[in-house]
């Protein structure tokens, strides 16, 4: 008997430090995640917040593969995170996340106001979405790569991945946790558009970028144009040039993004998987007419 009762409260111990265990693995994944909540806004009728519990450490990160998504995409899938320089209202976590893009997508610039993604936040499980992956890339970053990298390994469908369909990279280190899942997929074609140069030039002039990865600088106006001239010679990278009408680079009419015509009308007919301007490789400075 004396055993018994030796071996019950050896398997009692066991179990309450196993609750403490995860009681402190929660109470630190909140704690991360209120860390990225800027301000707490009161509720009112207008904007009820639902329930939500997100934990980082838990949540099955993926990206987006429905062909709805966004019809200009097409058969590609995506990743996104919160749009904005400034901090952008999540209603299922009542309360403020800081946008991931810099100061040039400032509205002094215009790029935020004309910014599609602005569009798609109506729908509060989209800012939602992005601001699940953000918090994710801030605090539990090596579990975004195992997820990813898991849906990458089992999938027999994703060919091509955008990322930061909205949203931009916050940091050298985070560019190259993309380069290490792009590098770990050798037949998935990954690209992305990008203001922050400063965290992608030491990775491209190094050779650090696997070839199945294409940057696109993107360029509105003068910016970004002597940043793209100091990596142009890279083979993977390319301009994406936001023409409103001021222009500083010349682009023949050929290497224009087919999916908007001369008005800025999207051609339903060309998708960016049909197209794939942005993907190969093959062209150098890509215009895109304003939209």
């Amino acid at each position: 008997m004396t055993w018994f009762f030796l071996y019950y409260e050896y398997q009692r111990e066991e179990l309450i430090m196993k609750l403490r265990k995860q009681i402190a693995v929660k109470a630190t994944s909140k704690a991360a995640v209120k860390d990225q909540l800027i301000s707490i806004k009161p509720s009112d009728h207008s904007m009820k917040p639902v329930p939500c519990d997100f934990d980082p450490n838990k949540h099955i990160f993926k990206f987006v593969t429905k062909k709805g998504n966004n019809v200009k995409l097409g058969n590609i899938a995506s990743w996104s995170t919160v749009y904005s320089a400034k901090p952008v209202f999540i209603k299922y976590l009542n309360g403020y996340v800081q946008g991931t893009c810099g100061k040039e997508c400032s509205n002094k610039n215009g790029c935020e106001k004309a910014c599609y993604v602005d569009r798609s936040y109506y729908k509060p499980c989209v800012p939602y979405g992005h601001a699940m992956n953000t918090i994710g890339l801030r605090t539990a970053r090596e579990k975004v790569f195992a997820d990813l990298d898991k849906q990458l390994t089992k999938s027999r469908t994703i060919s091509m991945v955008r990322l930061n369909q909205s949203g931009d990279i916050e940091s050298e280190n985070e560019f190259l946790m993309w380069c290490r899942l792009a590098e770990k997929h050798p037949n998935v074609k990954f690209y992305i558009y990008t203001k922050q140069y400063k965290h992608v030039e030491r990775p491209l002039l190094n050779g650090m970028v696997p070839e199945n990865f294409q940057v696109n600088y993107s360029i509105w106006h003068k910016h970004g144009i002597e940043d793209f001239n100091r990596v142009k010679h890279v083979k993977n990278v390319s301009a994406f040039v936001y023409d409103d009408g001021e222009l500083y680079m010349d682009i023949p009419k050929t290497d224009y993004c087919a999916a908007y015509d001369d008005k800025g009308h999207m051609n339903h007919k060309i998708t960016c998987a049909v197209c794939k301007k942005c993907l190969n490789g093959k062209t150098k400075v890509i215009g895109c007419k304003a939209h």
